[in-house]
């Protein structure tokens, strides 16, 4: 089932200009910006500092930095299902954007703003619009 509060707080923080984004690969990269899933992933469990190694960061259940979350903590946390690539699941959000289905991180990675991402998931859950 849908968890719309868990949503919510999720688009809300990526409407806040509270996080920059980054486009690099990473969910936190080592200047501290964030992928959108990054976002969900602070906010969900939160990220542990590794001082200089590669990564910088990896999120608290200790998955890494450079991995999407887990698929069954979208699916638990957010109540919608996941992504999928091919036959396997992955840890990501779909959206409708420009009459086709993709992922939140696909759009992160070619630019698309943090506001743009988060309207899109507003309207693909049928959330309140932005205030």
């Amino acid at each position: 089932m849908q968890n719309n509060d868990n949503l919510l707080q999720w688009v809300e923080d990526l409407e806040s200009g509270k996080f920059t984004q980054a486009c690099e690969g990473y969910l936190k990269g080592r200047d501290g910006n964030y992928c959108c899933l990054g976002v969900l992933e602070e906010r969900r469990i939160g990220f542990q500092s590794l001082g200089e190694e590669d990564y910088a960061y990896r999120t608290a259940d200790n998955l890494g930095n450079r991995s999407l979350p887990s698929a069954v903590a979208v699916t638990q946390y957010l109540g919608i299902p996941n992504a999928m690539r091919g036959d396997v699941t992955i840890g990501s959000v779909l959206v409708n954007y420009e009459g086709d289905e993709t992922t939140v991180h696909a759009l992160n990675d070619q630019g698309v703003s943090f506001r743009e991402i988060a309207r899109l998931i507003r309207e693909t859950y049928n959330l309140p619009p932005q205030v």
